[in-house]
């Protein structure tokens, strides 16, 4: 068995996959593409840093039943069952904070004078403000998600699950 890295920019950090493997070289290198795919993929969806991605849409429409993909209610399940695993001390409303005390741009330096959006002037609710139906989620009016840390172990799971 012969251990495999890769690393690249990704999640606003450098990201470091590794791979124990007996497979031959070419097996691996279609693993990391694979994995590397679903993490962009992730990143796509759910980081607050892109104007586009259903995070940002979610939390522009806050308020709002809203329609979301399974990928993304998977991550927001994962939000809700760390806020009540860790009896609210970790919350997923805590983005207008973070913009309030400066935590506004990537920390990726080709992406420091990105726009983002700004919901600084919004509220941080209290954990359990989050609603998730079938094929739907809303969060109260004036608010604001990031997934942060608790998104980044989220991915890591689930990059995980797809290497077993």
């Amino acid at each position: 068995m012969l251990t495999y890295y890769q690393s690249r920019v990704a999640l606003g950090s450098i990201a470091d996959l590794a791979l124990v493997s007996d497979a031959d070289e070419a097996v691996v290198n279609e693993y990391f593409r694979l994995l590397w795919l679903a993490l962009l993929k992730f990143e796509r969806r759910c980081s607050r840093f892109l104007p586009a991605s259903e995070l940002s849409q979610f939390n522009r429409d806050a308020g709002l039943k809203r329609q979301i993909s399974p990928e993304f209610r998977k991550a927001l399940a994962a939000a809700a069952a760390m806020a009540t695993t860790t009896d609210g001390l970790y919350n997923p409303f805590i983005l207008p904070a973070l913009q309030r005390a400066g935590y506004v741009h990537s920390f990726v330096s080709a992406h420091k004078d990105d726009v983002v959006d700004d919901f600084s002037d919004r509220s941080v609710p209290s954990p359990d403000g989050l609603e998730l139906g079938g094929d739907w989620a809303r969060i109260p009016y004036g608010s604001a998600v990031d997934l942060g840390g608790c998104g980044k172990g989220f991915a890591g799971d689930m990059l995980a699950d797809m290497a077993a």
